[in-house]
């Protein structure tokens, strides 16, 4: 083993070994925009507007992605997202 790591023609020419290391679990969703995972991250650094947080959603189907930076976590910002 230590002398397939250290030889540069075994790095170099080796196959790739395109094969997951785990088995793969399809997320089941009908269809686009059906299903959405939704956090809160942070606090941050200060930035522009006192905003610290930022709230993000993924819609598990597309893997679309959005993201806004909040000052604060009330109920009214994540409405206001959403």
């Amino acid at each position: 083993m230590t002398v397939v790591r250290t030889c540069d023609k075994c790095q170099r020419f080796a196959a790739i070994q395109r094969v997951p290391s785990t088995t793969m679990t399809p997320i089941v969703s009908p269809f686009p925009f059906a299903t959405w995972g939704m956090d809160i991250l942070g606090p941050f650094p200060k930035a522009t507007g006192q905003r610290r947080y930022l709230f993000v959603a993924v819609d598990y189907f597309t893997k679309w992605i959005e993201a806004e930076a909040i000052a604060s976590t009330t109920t009214a910002e994540v409405r206001k997202f959403i």
